[in-house]
């Protein structure tokens, strides 16, 4: 069988890799992992903020000892929240002072429903934004 003259630039590999993201259903999986889409950020400050908020918020509620969570110039990473001991990355990447996509990543030994559980859970939190709010009188 020949390919045809467009396909022949790429490499096999390349082809292979390429089928095998499009066979993944839903979220990004991979063993050990799972990616979810957050959606926009804003402004970096406030998504590392709401990130932040929402990983800590998450661990209190869980009651989950020795979390581990610390933030870098564009993520926020939890280490060894329950249930399972999942590591959790929560990344607000951006350009031009916008933040255009938020992707939060869970790793762990464990079973993907425990993976998926944590990022359900931190997934709740994100959404209401648990962000310590300024109190400033409103109008």
């Amino acid at each position: 069988m020949t390919l045809p003259p467009a396909l022949r630039r790429f490499p096999v590999l390349s082809l292979l890799a390429a089928g095998l993201v499009l066979a993944m259903p839903g979220a990004g999986r991979a063993d050990g992992f799972y990616v979810r889409d957050l959606g926009e950020g804003g402004a970096p400050e406030a998504c590392m903020a709401q990130a932040l908020a929402a990983l800590t918020a998450y661990a209190a509620d869980t009651g989950t000892p020795g979390a581990v969570i610390q933030a870098g110039i564009w993520s926020v990473d939890a280490y060894d929240l329950q249930p399972g001991a999942v590591d959790v990355d929560i990344s607000c990447p951006y350009r031009d002072g916008y933040v255009g996509v938020v992707l939060m990543t869970a790793h762990s030994a464990g079973s993907e429903a425990e993976r998926a559980a944590v990022i359900d859970g931190i997934n709740g939190h994100w959404d209401s934004d648990p962000r310590p709010q300024d109190g400033g009188a409103t109008k």
